[in-house]
Protein backbone atom coordinates (compact mmCIF):
# COMPACT_ATOMS: atom_id res chain seq x y z
CA UNK A 1 0.00 0.00 0.00
CA UNK A 2 3.16 2.22 0.90
CA UNK A 3 4.27 1.66 -2.49
CA UNK A 4 1.06 2.52 -4.18
CA UNK A 5 0.56 5.81 -2.09
CA UNK A 6 4.01 7.08 -3.67
CA UNK A 7 3.69 6.32 -7.44
CA UNK A 8 0.53 7.82 -7.24
CA UNK A 9 1.94 11.07 -4.95
CA UNK A 10 4.71 11.56 -7.44
CA UNK A 11 1.83 11.29 -10.55
CA UNK A 12 -0.21 13.92 -9.26
CA UNK A 13 3.15 15.51 -7.79
CA UNK A 14 4.01 16.09 -11.63
CA UNK A 15 0.84 17.04 -13.20
CA UNK A 16 0.47 19.90 -10.75
CA UNK A 17 3.42 21.23 -11.57
CA UNK A 18 3.04 21.14 -15.05
CA UNK A 19 -0.36 22.89 -14.68
CA UNK A 20 1.55 25.81 -12.99
CA UNK A 21 4.05 25.86 -15.64
CA UNK A 22 1.61 25.46 -18.22
CA UNK A 23 -0.39 27.94 -17.57
CA UNK A 24 -0.55 31.74 -19.07
CA UNK A 25 -0.29 33.95 -16.20
CA UNK A 26 -2.15 37.21 -16.65
CA UNK A 27 -0.25 40.29 -16.64
CA UNK A 28 1.29 41.55 -14.07
CA UNK A 29 2.82 37.71 -13.10
CA UNK A 30 0.76 36.51 -9.67
CA UNK A 31 2.85 34.26 -9.20
CA UNK A 32 5.11 35.98 -6.91
CA UNK A 33 7.75 34.31 -4.96
CA UNK A 34 9.24 32.72 -8.20
CA UNK A 35 11.64 33.29 -10.61
CA UNK A 36 10.19 33.32 -14.11
CA UNK A 37 11.30 30.61 -16.58
CA UNK A 38 13.86 32.12 -18.84
CA UNK A 39 12.71 32.39 -22.88
CA UNK A 40 14.49 33.52 -25.60
CA UNK A 41 13.12 36.68 -27.52
CA UNK A 42 13.48 37.52 -31.14
CA UNK A 43 12.86 40.04 -33.57
CA UNK A 44 9.83 38.46 -36.21
CA UNK A 45 10.46 41.31 -38.79
CA UNK A 46 12.96 43.75 -39.84
CA UNK A 47 12.87 46.95 -38.71
CA UNK A 48 11.91 48.76 -35.45
CA UNK A 49 10.92 47.11 -31.70
CA UNK A 50 8.44 49.68 -30.35
CA UNK A 51 8.10 49.72 -26.02
CA UNK A 52 4.52 51.12 -24.79
CA UNK A 53 4.79 51.95 -21.26
CA UNK A 54 2.08 50.23 -19.13
CA UNK A 55 2.56 50.79 -15.59
CA UNK A 56 5.21 50.28 -12.19
CA UNK A 57 4.98 49.20 -9.09
CA UNK A 58 8.70 49.82 -7.59
CA UNK A 59 9.68 52.50 -5.08
CA UNK A 60 13.47 52.18 -7.42
CA UNK A 61 14.00 54.50 -10.55
CA UNK A 62 14.61 52.06 -13.28
CA UNK A 63 14.66 52.42 -17.31
CA UNK A 64 14.24 50.18 -20.05
CA UNK A 65 16.57 48.58 -22.62
CA UNK A 66 16.29 46.35 -25.51
CA UNK A 67 19.81 45.25 -27.26
CA UNK A 68 20.19 43.38 -30.41
CA UNK A 69 22.25 40.13 -29.45
CA UNK A 70 23.02 38.74 -32.61
CA UNK A 71 26.84 38.83 -33.51
CA UNK A 72 27.50 40.76 -36.61
CA UNK A 73 23.99 42.94 -35.97
CA UNK A 74 23.36 45.86 -37.09
CA UNK A 75 20.88 47.51 -34.89
CA UNK A 76 20.71 50.27 -32.97
CA UNK A 77 19.50 50.91 -29.24
CA UNK A 78 18.15 53.61 -27.98
CA UNK A 79 19.58 53.45 -24.63
CA UNK A 80 17.49 53.63 -21.38
CA UNK A 81 14.52 54.25 -22.12
CA UNK A 82 10.96 54.91 -20.50
CA UNK A 83 12.09 55.95 -17.11
CA UNK A 84 9.41 55.29 -14.15
CA UNK A 85 10.41 58.61 -12.07
CA UNK A 86 12.03 61.30 -13.41
CA UNK A 87 16.01 60.96 -13.56
CA UNK A 88 18.66 63.54 -14.07
CA UNK A 89 17.01 65.34 -17.42
CA UNK A 90 14.91 62.26 -17.93
CA UNK A 91 11.08 62.77 -17.53
CA UNK A 92 9.14 59.54 -15.98
CA UNK A 93 7.37 58.04 -18.73
CA UNK A 94 3.40 58.59 -18.87
CA UNK A 95 1.14 55.43 -18.76
CA UNK A 96 0.59 54.20 -22.66
CA UNK A 97 3.78 56.66 -24.01
CA UNK A 98 5.51 54.49 -26.84
CA UNK A 99 8.94 54.93 -27.62
CA UNK A 100 11.39 52.76 -30.28
CA UNK A 101 13.60 51.19 -28.39
CA UNK A 102 15.78 49.44 -31.25
CA UNK A 103 16.49 49.88 -34.57
CA UNK A 104 17.02 48.50 -37.54
CA UNK A 105 16.73 44.75 -36.45
CA UNK A 106 16.90 41.79 -38.94
CA UNK A 107 14.08 38.84 -39.19
CA UNK A 108 15.51 36.45 -36.69
CA UNK A 109 17.54 38.25 -34.77
CA UNK A 110 18.13 37.42 -30.72
CA UNK A 111 16.93 40.23 -28.68
CA UNK A 112 17.92 40.91 -24.56
CA UNK A 113 15.64 43.29 -22.35
CA UNK A 114 16.91 44.74 -19.73
CA UNK A 115 16.13 47.02 -16.96
CA UNK A 116 18.71 50.04 -15.41
CA UNK A 117 17.95 50.52 -11.76
CA UNK A 118 19.71 53.61 -11.77
CA UNK A 119 18.88 53.77 -8.03
CA UNK A 120 20.81 50.85 -7.34
CA UNK A 121 22.85 51.14 -10.08
CA UNK A 122 23.04 47.46 -11.28
CA UNK A 123 21.64 45.97 -14.68
CA UNK A 124 18.99 43.11 -14.79
CA UNK A 125 17.70 41.29 -17.76
CA UNK A 126 16.33 38.38 -19.80
CA UNK A 127 19.51 37.33 -20.22
CA UNK A 128 20.21 35.65 -16.10
CA UNK A 129 24.11 35.93 -17.28
CA UNK A 130 23.82 39.33 -17.73
CA UNK A 131 21.75 39.85 -14.50
CA UNK A 132 23.74 41.38 -11.10
CA UNK A 133 22.64 38.56 -9.43
CA UNK A 134 22.40 35.90 -12.20
CA UNK A 135 18.71 35.34 -12.44
CA UNK A 136 16.16 35.95 -15.02
CA UNK A 137 13.71 39.39 -14.50
CA UNK A 138 11.24 39.65 -17.22
CA UNK A 139 8.29 38.06 -17.11
CA UNK A 140 6.15 37.53 -20.60
CA UNK A 141 2.89 37.23 -21.79
CA UNK A 142 0.18 37.05 -24.62
CA UNK A 143 -1.09 40.59 -24.77
CA UNK A 144 -4.96 40.77 -25.26
CA UNK A 145 -5.05 43.73 -26.74
CA UNK A 146 -6.95 47.24 -25.58
CA UNK A 147 -6.50 50.37 -24.17
CA UNK A 148 -3.81 50.92 -21.58
CA UNK A 149 -5.47 51.18 -18.14
CA UNK A 150 -4.98 54.79 -17.31
CA UNK A 151 -4.31 56.58 -20.49
CA UNK A 152 -5.73 56.70 -23.76
CA UNK A 153 -3.45 54.45 -25.64
CA UNK A 154 -4.79 51.20 -27.53
CA UNK A 155 -2.98 48.48 -28.40
CA UNK A 156 -4.23 46.03 -30.79
CA UNK A 157 -3.50 42.41 -29.87
CA UNK A 158 -1.62 41.68 -32.81
CA UNK A 159 0.44 44.63 -34.87
CA UNK A 160 1.74 43.92 -38.21
CA UNK A 161 0.81 40.99 -37.84
CA UNK A 162 2.95 39.93 -34.96
CA UNK A 163 1.25 39.63 -31.17
CA UNK A 164 2.00 42.14 -28.65
CA UNK A 165 3.85 40.71 -25.45
CA UNK A 166 3.18 42.04 -22.32
CA UNK A 167 6.38 42.28 -20.25
CA UNK A 168 6.84 42.99 -16.53
CA UNK A 169 10.47 43.07 -14.88
CA UNK A 170 12.07 42.76 -11.12
CA UNK A 171 13.83 45.32 -10.32
CA UNK A 172 15.42 44.01 -7.49
CA UNK A 173 18.37 42.24 -6.55
CA UNK A 174 17.52 38.44 -5.83
CA UNK A 175 19.40 36.21 -3.58
CA UNK A 176 17.88 32.51 -2.97
CA UNK A 177 19.03 32.54 0.61
CA UNK A 178 17.02 35.14 2.04
CA UNK A 179 12.96 35.02 1.64
CA UNK A 180 11.51 36.43 -1.72
CA UNK A 181 10.56 39.96 -0.39
CA UNK A 182 11.83 40.55 2.97
CA UNK A 183 15.59 42.23 3.93
CA UNK A 184 15.15 43.72 0.71
CA UNK A 185 15.36 41.36 -1.79
CA UNK A 186 13.00 40.69 -4.87
CA UNK A 187 9.41 39.41 -4.38
CA UNK A 188 9.65 37.99 -7.72
CA UNK A 189 6.63 39.17 -8.80
CA UNK A 190 7.72 40.93 -12.18
CA UNK A 191 5.78 43.93 -11.47
CA UNK A 192 8.29 46.57 -10.74
CA UNK A 193 8.17 47.78 -14.53
CA UNK A 194 5.53 46.77 -16.84
CA UNK A 195 5.58 47.44 -20.66
CA UNK A 196 4.21 46.00 -24.15
CA UNK A 197 6.49 45.36 -27.38
CA UNK A 198 5.96 45.46 -30.68
CA UNK A 199 7.74 43.21 -33.75
CA UNK A 200 9.19 40.24 -30.85
CA UNK A 201 8.48 36.95 -29.77
CA UNK A 202 9.32 34.96 -26.99
CA UNK A 203 10.72 31.02 -27.03
CA UNK A 204 9.71 28.82 -23.68
CA UNK A 205 12.56 26.78 -22.36
CA UNK A 206 13.59 23.86 -24.37
CA UNK A 207 13.15 21.58 -21.45
CA UNK A 208 9.88 22.64 -21.02
CA UNK A 209 7.60 18.97 -20.97
CA UNK A 210 5.31 19.08 -24.17
CA UNK A 211 1.38 18.52 -22.96
CA UNK A 212 1.10 15.68 -25.00
CA UNK A 213 4.24 14.46 -23.66
CA UNK A 214 3.22 15.00 -20.27
CA UNK A 215 0.15 13.00 -20.82
CA UNK A 216 1.80 9.71 -22.34
CA UNK A 217 4.12 9.95 -19.69
CA UNK A 218 1.33 10.03 -17.13
CA UNK A 219 -0.59 7.63 -18.51
CA UNK A 220 2.14 5.01 -18.57
CA UNK A 221 3.39 6.19 -14.88
CA UNK A 222 -0.94 5.55 -13.53
CA UNK A 223 -0.15 1.95 -14.97
CA UNK A 224 2.41 1.40 -13.11
CA UNK A 225 0.70 2.50 -10.18
CA UNK A 226 -2.03 -0.23 -11.31
CA UNK A 227 0.46 -2.71 -11.71
CA UNK A 228 2.43 -2.15 -8.04
CA UNK A 229 -1.76 -2.29 -6.56
CA UNK A 230 -2.27 -5.69 -8.22
CA UNK A 231 0.94 -7.01 -6.68
CA UNK A 232 0.02 -6.14 -3.75
CA UNK A 233 -3.36 -7.87 -3.27
CA UNK A 234 -2.53 -10.82 -5.44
Amino acid sequence: MKALAVVTAMILGMFAAQSYAGTIIPYPKTSVGTVAPTDTYTAVNGGDINVYFYNFNAYDTDAVEVLDITPGNHATSAGPVLYNHASGTNPAATLGEEVTALTGVTAGDQLEIEIFNTTNGYTLSSVPSDSADGYNHAYAAPWTGGVIPGSTTNVDAVVDGVPVLFVGMEDLYYNPLVAPGTDGNSDLDYNDDQFLMTNIQDDPPVNTPEPSSLYLLGTGLLGLAGLVHRKLHA
